[in-house]
């Protein structure tokens, strides 16, 4: 019994001795671990090589020697614990790192013998291959790299089939010059991968040489003759014509690839759309009139017809010679939407671009009042319809029908503003105004202050300014009233009359700190400009500067009177002017309008 329970407690002895030795090591190796995650090197070192010495077989400890001396730059010492370690661990992965080791040392012809050693001892391993090329990569040793990977698709056999390595390829190729390997490859990577926006990403940075143009046209051109059924190849092929301004050519392919795939138009309306933001707009409606002629069986009919009438419409805008037939085209157009999607929100936008062109183009604001009414009668749950109404509302503003303007703007707001906050900002933009016209300037007041958080920022700026305006009323309130009433004169086309009360403000007012002094000026002058009487447009600005030199909106005069001395000829006068701008308000917004000028002025001279 005594000798039992002696050996039992040697045996214990035993094994607790081998615990205790083990936890030892591990605490050792998470203290070195510590010490190199925080940058004392010198002392992780100190411990994983009292680890290593004392047993090889510790990887982390060798691992984390390797780490540590390439972190201090020491090749030596990674170059002798490397020699050392292939000596009875013949593993790839430390021919490798023996291998960048020679390299540092300049011992290419040794490092090479490495790497070969490396690829025996693992033939068959992809991530062996992988390692070793990016160290090679590293080294910027690009072509043995690419030799790396070729190596690799000779010897290991994806179970997948895919081809290995295209990606890093393609890099290197670039990086050696290969242009058309560079692009085999990322060809090879589109057809297995379906990468199409890296692929053309690819191609397009080499494109930007144009060394590289004719190998890119020949392979490209190669490359889709010979995977004419593939989609990808398709869609690349035209991306490619796109680049190189063969819009017919690109549309073409585009059809191809969008038939192969069975995508039903998709990529049609895409190039479409895209072809009209690159402002393309001939093979734009080209694209959307294929779509269209197809008729309402294709998904996309609708989009088409509506985008393909916007483009239109679009292109006309930069026609000068923009006649009534071309108009009444678009508005053909746009009325057959509404008749083939009759109640659909694409029929209200639509009814909306009809009444627009009506009145901004053919300026018959009876019909256009006719289409808003139409709009608002047969699809009255679409937002637009409130749109409708306030567009209803600044007709009847123009003709001085301001209680039937507000009804369309409280109707508007009751139905359609909860649900559309820009539309409710506009509502509650067009109510202000209408108290500001009638002089209600409290009212009014009260109205853009609430509007004063305005998202719209065309409203934020309108509000901005009549604050300015309405804030006088506080020095001059009935010359304010006089001003709003010079301003809805304007807004009914009444100009003789706003003249009157414009000139009656600078008569009677000789406060020039005001808004109202300083925007009668402006307004005067632009009001005499339209009407070809230059001296009496000069004579206001003129008048502005010389009472108010150095006021908030004196640079805007100042620019205003010199664009016409520019008009009449005066140069040097106008560069005079231009030039006042730069040097009294350096913070002025017409700065680089004026710097422009003076440069076209005196390469004219």
């Amino acid at each position: 019994m005594i000798k039992n329970i002696f050996l039992f407690s040697i045996a214990s002895f035993f094994i607790f001795s081998i615990a205790y030795s083990q936890t030892t090591t591990e605490r050792k190796l998470s203290l070195a671990q510590s010490y190199e995650q925080v940058g004392q090197l010198d002392n992780a070192i100190r411990i994983y090589e009292e680890i290593y010495s004392q047993d090889k077989g510790y990887i982390q400890a060798f691992q984390g020697l390797i780490r540590s001396y390439k972190l201090k730059n020491m090749n030596a010492k990674i170059l002798e614990l490397l020699e050392d370690r292939v000596q009875f661990d013949k593993k790839a992965v430390n021919y490798i790192l023996l291998g960048e080791a020679r390299w540092n040392a300049g011992k290419s012809s040794e490092a090479d013998e490495a790497w070969e050693k490396a690829q025996k001892a693992e033939p068959n391993n992809q991530f062996m291959y992988a390692d070793l090329a990016e160290i090679q990569s590293r080294l910027q040793l690009y072509n043995k790299a690419i030799n790396t990977y070729k190596t690799a698709r000779e010897n290991v056999e994806t179970k997948n089939g895919l081809t290995l390595f295209t990606e890093e390829l393609s890099k290197l190729y670039i990086a050696v010059g290969d242009t058309k390997g560079a692009i085999n490859e990322s060809l090879t990577l589109l057809l297995e991968s379906g990468a199409l926006p890296s692929v053309e990403a690819r191609i397009y940075a080499l494109m930007q040489d144009e060394d590289n143009l004719d190998i890119i046209d020949e392979t490209l051109n190669k490359f889709i003759d010979n995977n004419s059924s593939n989609y990808l190849a398709n869609e690349l092929y035209s991306w490619y014509q796109t680049n190189l301004g063969n819009h017919k050519k690109a549309f073409e392919y585009t059809i191809k690839a969008d038939d192969i795939s069975n995508q039903g138009g998709r990529l049609i309306i895409t190039f479409a759309g895209n072809a009209e933001k690159a402002g393309n707009t001939d093979i734009a409606l080209e694209a959307y009139q294929y779509l269209i002629d197809q008729g309402k069986s294709n998904k996309f009919f609708s989009s088409a017809i509506y985008s393909y009438t916007r483009t239109l419409e679009t292109k006309m805008m930069f026609d000068k010679d923009l006649s009534e037939e071309n108009i009444q085209e678009i508005i053909s157009r746009y009325r057959t939407i509404v008749e083939e999607f009759p109640k659909s929100t694409t029929a209200a936008d639509a009814y909306l671009e009809i009444a627009r062109l009506q009145k901004d183009r053919l300026q018959d604001y009876k019909k256009s009042e006719e289409t808003l009414f139409e709009l608002t009668k047969e699809i009255p749950g679409a937002t637009q319809s409130g749109t409708a109404m306030v567009v209803l509302s600044d007709i009847f503003i123009s003709r001085g029908d301001l209680v039937e303007a507000k009804g369309f703007l409280e109707t508007a707001k009751a139905r359609y503003g909860r649900s559309n906050r820009e539309l409710l900002e506009i509502i509650g933009y067009k109510q202000a105004l209408i108290e500001y016209y009638t002089g209600n300037l409290d009212s009014a007041e009260a109205l853009f202050l609430v509007l004063s958080e305005a998202k719209d920022n065309d409203i934020a700026n309108d509000v901005l300014e009549k604050n300015s305006i309405i804030s006088d009323k506080y020095k001059e309130e009935v010359k304010v009233k006089t001003f709003a009433a010079a301003e809805y004169d304007l807004i009914r086309l009444d100009t003789s009359s706003a003249i009157t009360k414009y000139e009656l403000i600078l008569n009677e007012l000789r406060n020039f700190d005001t808004e109202i002094w300083q925007r009668s000026h402006l307004i005067l002058s632009d009001i005499y400009l339209a009407r070809n009487n230059n001296q009496k447009a000069d004579f206001y600005l003129q008048e502005f500067i010389k009472n108010l030199p150095d006021g908030v909106h004196t640079d805007k005069a100042l620019y205003k009177l010199a664009n016409n001395k520019v008009k009449t000829g005066e140069k040097d006068k106008a560069i005079e002017l231009y030039s006042k701008i730069l040097i009294s308000f350096p913070n002025s917004i017409y700065l680089d309008q004026a710097r422009a000028k003076i440069r076209e002025l005196r390469d004219e001279s």
